[in-house]
């Protein structure tokens, strides 16, 4: 990690970065996140894997992030309370992308035993 980069600024960039409706890369070199870890340098805050680099690393949580929170917002507990057409704007495929998967859709590759 970045030794002059506290907790709370590696939170505020990984939020930042979580959350941004573009690709990771975007994401990465968007303005709040590379003002806190410049693009490029991601690897100074979080380790590559055997099999993923440390923007990969990265994009699994912001791909599934906003795929999680549309899930969850769909719930019907969520369309109880907020009602159906309210959460209509979540289901619409215009605004997610041919890359984005649903957590379920994700959760499906993954082995079972």
């Amino acid at each position: 990690m970045a030794p002059e980069l506290a907790l709370g600024g590696v939170q505020r960039w990984l939020q930042t970065v979580i959350v941004h409706p573009g690709s990771v890369d975007e994401a990465l070199a968007a303005r709040g996140a590379a003002a806190l870890v410049p693009a490029g340098r991601t690897e100074s805050v979080v380790l590559p894997s055997a099999h993923l680099t440390a923007p990969g690393r990265v994009g699994v949580y912001h791909g599934m992030y906003l795929a999680r929170m549309r899930e969850a917002l769909e719930s019907d507990v969520c369309s109880a309370i907020f009602g159906t057409q309210l959460l209509a704007c979540a289901r619409s495929p215009a605004r997610r992308s041919a890359s984005t998967r649903s957590a379920a859709e994700a959760g499906s590759s993954f082995a079972t035993s």
